[in-house]
């Protein structure tokens, strides 16, 4: 019996390809007796050389239909592999790129197109659709797995598991947070509880416990003390915090105007006022001069201010007096008193009297208060005297008197002039002090008259120059002075001064004084010439303006010393010495050497290290052996030491380190560091690496990558290849372990794993139809009613009817003319008129106060301003009914 490989691509309800749900003798038993190598149909299966499907459904076993197939483009049946060398015998000799072995012995993808939620794999050398991971098949279908209802302790403590499909979510309970959902929020945090309220945390709550006199979830509301009517007798209750207080009535007192209270016991009524009560009223009648409601007050009798005159008023009891002002007297200081019987005015005054007191109106000339005071009319300048004429005062009058100015004040004119008196005034004229021969201009001055005075000029007797030799000539009175130049003296400047006789030269010492006429002249003396020995043994002279210089003579530079081999001539002021030279003064030895000095010669004591006769030769100590490097160490000579290297075991491979170790070399020996592998290893997107063995390194993958392990990377997994986006979704995976659904244009949802579903513009009113809308798969279509046709924008209508039939009549079905307002077509929430010219018209009916419309026939209150209801238009009497918004204070709902 042969038996051959068996592929449906297609199924209805199950999907396989290479194996049939039929348990293996049943399919063996049928294939059978189905069908032959020929090709030819013989049972129910499809004919092997055929694109035919087989005449009707597999059914397996348990009775459940398994294929309505197609063929897949091949054979069912297929041919048996040749013996030529088939690229597969089975899946394990494919890759997991091509994971299937077919027919023929090819490798190929697996490539089942397979229902949502579910994926091809190679199972057993046959392709299946398995469903995904967190789906489930039932029926024929792969539906979410509800972790949340499988698993109870899915979730940690607090938290509470949300189903989503292909997986699940734990969120946090209501009432806490944190990554864990570990911690209760604090529901007290934002201290709800009002007026000293204590808030108690709960779970998602929080408990009030309010002060005596509030209550109130929050403790808002103040606890009536009024509402149990406390206060009797017509008392008012005004509520407090935990109390309240009784206004009581007259007549009532008590906390509670419980008490009743006899009002004229004890008198109320003040100043011996007289009391009587009358249904709980008191009244008071006053004696005379009081007043009040308990005459408790003195009536004022001095408002009004009854004194006259700026009397001051002294209030009584029902009386007043009067305190009068000065010159007046009376009850009410009304009466003027006559002060002119008790006074008189004196040299003609006449008196007028006043009150409290009279004046006086004097004759001219006289003043005061009586008139007996003269007036002066000459100290005050009243007088009408003029320039030129004194006045002198009488009794009641003043006189003129003529001034003669030239004898009250004798220097009236100034000096130099004469003066001569006129009625009222006087002239000046010039007084010639030359001729009346009144100047006084002594011996060498002349009289010089002018107006008004004369000067005396001086006789310039330097007129003719008598001073000689360049003199200056001061002019004196009757004489003159010359003012010698250098060199000359005398009154007229003739003789020459002999300086340097008179030692009034400035020659110093070096110079000899030769007098000239007018002057000296100063020559030098020449001190080295005068005295050969002038400046002593070992000294050169030699002669300057005024002086001369002693230079010290240089033997070592002349060559005149005496100094032998070995020496430095050494020069000094005045002289020489011969000197020892120091051979180390230039330092000849080399390396540190110190320098012994000798007689023309040094010698060199060499330090640690050189030798030779400047210390020029270095000591070669590891040559030598004369070094102190122990082992791990080699010696290396230096200049004037040596030094011990450390031996680099890592560099040489002299370590012993094994795989999995790098070498550190260190000061004598060395370490071997265990390589971190993780450093330079690629664990990819989402793996953590980690070294649980030497030499290698371990991948551990996060949720929602794969692969991993040793030194295998993690590759994040292609969420989109499983994910249901529905109709017009786009996936795509901006985050690890998850895809995000972008929806085209019609559709709504999407987001993380969400998919996209249609929006229902006409449900949501938003497509602008302005009659029928159509919902459709990601878009909309607008229809007319009867009478209209669509407009090119694709949302507008426009009426079919003009002319005579200018509208749409629903009943005839047809264009007419309307001849009342129930002709027109109904709109809801619109008023509707027949025009005179047949058309109709639909005019919006405004929504009641406080709302807006929120549907044709539908208006609602306007919650913004606090108030709740709303209306619907009554088509009978096609007006809005069931209206009334009820203010409520409440906001808009979010």
């Amino acid at each position: 019996m042969n038996r051959h490989l068996i592929c449906w691509s297609v199924f209805t309800l199950a999907l396989s390809c290479g194996r049939s749900p039929i348990p293996t003798q049943e399919l063996a038993d049928a294939i059978d007796a189905g069908l032959d190598l020929g090709g030819n149909q013989s049972g129910v299966l499809a004919d092997a050389g055929s694109n035919n499907p087989p005449p009707g459904p597999i059914v397996d076993a348990g009775g459940d239909l398994v294929n309505s197939a197609m063929d897949a483009g091949h054979s069912p049946m297929g041919p048996v592999m040749d013996a030529g060398g088939p690229e597969c015998l089975t899946a394990a000799d494919c890759t997991a790129e091509n994971p299937y072995c077919d027919a023929e012995g090819v490798c190929g993808p697996c490539d089942l197109d397979c229902e949502e939620n579910s994926v091809c794999e190679v199972v057993d050398d046959l392709m299946e659709c398995v469903c995904e991971l967190g789906y489930q098949l039932q029926g024929s279908s792969c539906v979410d797995v509800d972790e949340c209802a499988s698993v109870s302790s899915v979730c940690g403590t607090h938290q509470v598991c949300v189903n989503e499909p292909g997986g699940f979510d734990c969120e946090c309970a209501a009432g806490y947070t944190g990554d864990d959902c570990e911690t209760n929020i604090d529901d007290c945090e934002d201290e709800p509880c009002l007026n000293a309220g204590v808030c108690t945390d709960g779970v998602d709550s929080y408990t009030c416990t309010c002060p005596t006199g509030f209550a109130g979830t929050n403790c808002e509301t103040n606890v009536d003390d009024c509402a149990s009517t406390p206060c009797l007798n017509g008392g008012e209750c005004v509520d407090g915090i935990d109390s309240y207080t009784c206004t009581c009535p007259d007549g009532y007192a008590g906390d509670n105007c419980q008490t009743d209270v006899d009002g004229c016991d004890p008198n109320p009524c003040n100043n011996n006022g007289t009391c009587s009560e009358n249904d709980d009223t008191v009244t008071c009648a006053c004696t005379a001069g009081f007043e009040g409601a308990l005459c408790e007050t003195n009536i004022n009798d001095c408002d009004p201010n009854p004194c006259q005159n700026n009397g001051t008023c002294t209030d009584g009891v029902n009386s007043f007096t009067c305190t009068c002002s000065e010159g007046f007297s009376g009850a009410s200081c009304s009466d003027n008193v006559d002060d002119c019987t008790i006074g008189s005015c004196l040299n003609g005054g006449v008196c007028i009297d006043g009150d409290n007191g009279y004046t006086c109106d004097c004759a001219d000339g006289f003043e005061g208060a009586t008139c007996a005071t003269d007036i002066d009319e000459c100290t005050l300048g009243t007088d009408n005297c003029l320039a030129g004429f004194a006045c002198a005062n009488t009794t009641g009058s003043f006189d003129c008197n003529d001034i003669n100015e030239c004898v009250s004040d004798v220097d009236v004119c100034g000096e130099g002039y004469l003066c001569d008196n006129t009625p009222g005034s006087y002239t000046c004229s010039d007084a010639n002090e030359c001729l009346l021969g009144t100047h006084d201009c002594g011996s060498g001055y002349s009289c010089i008259n002018f107006d008004g005075g004369f000067s005396c000029e001086d006789i310039d007797d330097c007129a003719a120059s008598p001073c000689l030799n360049s003199g200056t000539c001061v002019d004196g009175i009757d004489g003159f002075v010359c003012s010698c130049s250098d060199g000359f003296t005398g009154l007229t400047c003739a003789d020459d001064i002999d300086e340097c006789a008179l030692g009034t030269d400035n020659c110093g010492v070096g110079y000899n004084c030769n007098n000239t006429p007018g002057g000296f002249e100063c020559l030098d003396i020449n001190e080295c010439d005068l005295d050969v020995n002038i400046c002593g043994a070992g000294y050169a002279c030699t002669n300057t303006n005024g002086d001369y210089a002693c230079n010290d003579i240089n033997e070592c530079l002349q060559g005149t010393d005496d100094c032998e081999n070995g020496y430095e001539c050494i020069n000094f002021e005045s002289g020489f010495s011969c000197e020892e030279i120091d051979e180390c003064e230039n330092n000849p030895c080399q390396n540190g050497g110190a320098c012994v000095d000798g007689i023309a010669g040094f010698t060199c004591d060499c330090g640690s290290g050189f030798t030779g006769a400047t210390c020029g030769e270095d000591i070669d100590e590891c040559a030598s052996g004369a070094h102190s490097c122990g082992g791990g160490y080699t010696c290396a000579n230096t200049t004037g030491s040596y030094s011990c290297v450390d031996v680099n075991e890592c560099a040489l491979g002299t370590h012993g380190c094994g795989g999995g170790y790098t070498c550190s070399n260190t000061t004598g020996g060395h370490v071997c560091n265990d390589i971190d592998e993780c450093a330079s290893a690629n664990c990819g997107p989402g793996g953590t690496c980690s070294t649980p063995n030497v030499n290698s390194y371990t991948c551990t993958c996060a949720q929602g990558y794969s692969g991993g392990g040793v030194e295998t990377p993690c590759v994040d997994i292609d969420e989109c290849a499983s994910a249901d986006c529905g109709p017009g979704g786009t996936c795509s995976t901006p985050t690890a372990n998850s895809y995000t659904c972008s929806c085209d244009t019609g559709y709504s949802g999407g987001g993380i794993e969400s998919p996209c579903v249609d929006i229902d513009e006409c449900t949501a009113n938003t497509d602008g139809c302005a009659q029928n809308c159509t919902n459709n798969v990601g878009s909309f279509t607008c229809s007319c009613n009867d009478g209209f046709t669509l407009n090119a924008n694709g949302t507008d209508c426009d009426s079919a009817c003009s002319g005579a039939t200018p509208y749409w009549n629903d009943s005839l079905g047809a264009c007419a003319e309307c001849n009342n307002q129930y002709q027109c077509p109904y709109v809801a929430g619109h008023s509707r008129t027949c025009e005179a010219n047949g058309t109709c018209t639909q005019t919006e009916v405004p929504c009641p106060d406080y709302m807006t419309r929120e549907l044709p026939g539908v208006c609602v209150c306007d919650c913004t301003q606090g108030y709740e209801g709303f209306a619907t238009w009554n088509s009978s009497t096609e007006t809005w009914s069931n209206y009334g918004c009820q203010f409520t204070g409440n906001v808009c709902p979010q």
